[in-house]
Parts: C-alpha cells; structure tokens; sequence
C-alpha cells in the first residue's frame, strides 16, 4: 500500500515530468508495469492517461498488483489506442517513436552492483557530482534510487521540448557521459520510447523486493532548467557523430573486424523507417516492447 505522503511524492515526479497545462492535456503519458504470463514468464503491459489524477489512479491501482515493476514512459505521446481498453477503461498505449510528442527532461541510468557498473550507490553518487562538476552540468531536478542500488538522473526542464530538439540534446548528454567513462546505460538515455521506475513502488527484480526512493536532500529545491541552458551547456556535445566507447576490452579483435572501414557520415536512420523493412523491429515496437528487457 502506499501511503498518502508517499503518493505526493509519485505526484512530485509526475509534475515535474510532464507537462499539465491546458495547451499539452490532450497528450498521453504511459504507465508500463510488469506480470506474470500465462507461460510462467514476465510480460509487459502498457496503458495511458492524459490527466493527472487518472495517471495517480493507474499508478496506484497497478502497483498493488502481485510483483507488479512499475514504469513511466519519459515521453508523452499523441495519441492512444481507440481500439484496446483495459477492464478499467484505459486505452492501451503506443509506444512508438513516431507516435512521440515531448519531452521535459533529459536523464541517466547510472548501473550500480552488477559486472562494469559502480561498486555502490555511494560510489555513483560520487561519479555522478565529479561529472556534472567537469561537464559544467547544473544540479540533477531529481535523482531516483532505482531499488537495485543504481540511479536515475533527471534534469528537467520548465517548458517541454519537441521531440526533434530533445533527441540532439539527449545524444549530447550520452556523448559527455560516455566521453567521462560514466557507469550508465547510453541506450536509456536516447532511447524515446524508454521507461524508468515510478518512485514509491516496488522493485521486484530481487527477492525481497526493495522499495524506489525519491532522493530528497534538506533543502533541495527541485530545479528546473530552460532548454537554451541545457544546449549552453552540451553544445559542445551536440552534433557529434562519432561512436564512442567507454571502457573496453581486446581491443586487438576490434581493430581487426573494423579494419578498412571508414567512418561513416550517413545521418541517423530513424527507427520506425526500419521497421518498415525489419519484421523484428516492427514487431517489437507494434509490442511497445511487451515481453522485452527494459531497464532497472
């Protein structure tokens, strides 16, 4: 159960995520959670809602649910399902990149306790401040403790950024982070159609499960930021094409494989163009993702 400061809480990070005045209430924010398939194995659903209390409400009655993992989807979308409802009437989402409206923040999965991630969440805080400190970043909005150990960066915005100008910034911000070697996964903080943890529910990943905290330092404020601040500071980030890497190992075998090969300058394909050609990838995103990894 949670309990009524708890929810003020989920209500802190939803405000703080998305935006609610009339010109953007028509949009659809997504709540993903996990459960147990007919085949023993775990399944995704996922399902929207466009006002505030009705996303508190399927938030709230999903995480009661038996080993329920409970997400937001980062992006709002324009449109719903008019076709697929759940028993309680809300409209199954779609999660597709083409399907994308805004976005108002930009953010991190920083991996803790497992192989190539930090040691401790004391570690990853650490990592964390000395790389805002280097890349000139201001202070995190909010810094979610995932239940794994690891944690989820936001830096939230005062206005919603239009998908097209908030993928260059989110490239830019993987790019500084893989350039500091940062312990994160690159892919969550590109990827638009990408889920991460609702404070205040449960991770059932482990056994027993462990409790998603919203980090609350005396004083913090909870700041947000403009999206001319955000470029200001990444711009040196943005528009780089180049494929980095963080730490690596046999080096000797990559070289090798990529001997020959020139860089490539070809612009960025966008995924729903390789849908049309790849039936996995259609499949896939048709799931929004159902039945696939996502992360901590």
């Amino acid at each position: 159960m949670i309990s009524p400061e708890e929810l003020q809480e989920i209500k802190l990070f939803l405000a703080l995520l998305f935006p609610w005045d009339e010109h953007h209430d028509h949009l659809y924010k997504t709540v993903s959670w996990t459960f147990v398939g007919k085949d023993g194995g775990t399944s995704f659903a996922n399902y929207a809602a466009q006002s505030l209390d009705d996303l508190m409400k399927l938030i709230e009655t999903r995480a009661r649910r038996a080993a329920a993992n409970v997400y937001v989807a980062l992006g709002t979308q324009k449109m719903a399902s008019i076709e697929a409802f759940s028993n309680d009437g809300f409209p199954k989402a779609i999660r597709k990149h083409n399907n994308i409206a805004s976005f108002k923040s930009i953010y991190l999965d920083i991996d803790v306790g497992k192989d190539g991630a930090y040691a401790t969440t004391e570690d990853a805080f650490a990592a964390l401040d000395d790389f805002c400190l280097r890349c000139s970043l201001p202070d995190p909005t909010m810094e979610i403790y995932s239940g794994s150990g690891g944690l989820h960066v936001y830096w939230c915005t005062v206005e919603p950024i239009p998908y097209p100008d908030w993928l260059p910034l989110a490239n830019a911000l993987r790019d500084a982070a893989l350039g500091y070697k940062l312990k994160c996964d690159p892919q969550v903080t590109v990827n638009p159609a990408g889920i991460l943890r609702v404070p205040n529910t449960w991770n059932h990943k482990k056994q027993p499960p462990t409790k998603v905290r919203l980090y609350r330092e005396d004083g913090h404020s909870f700041p947000r930021y403009s999206y001319q601040q955000l470029v200001s500071v990444l711009s040196p980030y943005m528009g780089n094409q180049n494929i980095h890497q963080g730490n690596t190992t046999n080096n000797a075998r990559t070289n090798n494989f990529t001997a020959g090969v020139s860089e490539s300058t070809a612009p960025p394909v966008s995924i729903d163009d390789v849908a049309v050609n790849c039936m996995v990838i259609d499949d896939i995103l048709d799931r929004g993702g159902n039945g696939d990894p996502e992360p901590v």
